[in-house]
């Protein structure tokens, strides 16, 4: 909302592009993109996966360092990725039950 992005909110509005829920990036918006993302397990399975890979590219770059300090902090970081992607899917399956998934393209207010 403040102009920045991330990687994730990057991709989901490349991934609504991409499939026409968006005819273009200058109409998405926050509240649009964090619902789409709901309905896309596919993508955000895919993000959790996107993040994984890079704490064990850090793991391997970092273990020729033999720094234990920072092998602890990748670890942990791994660790805290898949605590919260349970503890997200688990939220997901609520939001879902209460906002079920549509189409992916924008209703008209």
């Amino acid at each position: 909302q403040r102009g920045r992005l991330n990687y994730v909110s990057a991709r989901i509005a490349r991934r609504m592009v991409e499939r026409g829920a968006a005819q273009s990036y200058a109409e998405l918006d926050a509240n649009w993109m964090a619902g789409y993302l709901l309905s896309d397990d596919e993508l955000f399975a895919e993000i959790q996966q996107v993040a994984l890979a890079a704490c064990r590219r850090a793991a391997q770059s970092i273990a020729s360092t033999d720094s234990v300090y920072l092998g602890a902090l990748v670890s942990e970081l791994a660790g805290r990725l898949e605590v919260n992607y349970e503890a997200a899917l688990d939220s997901r399956r609520k939001l879902q039950a209460l906002f079920p998934p549509a189409s992916g393209v924008r209703a008209d207010p």
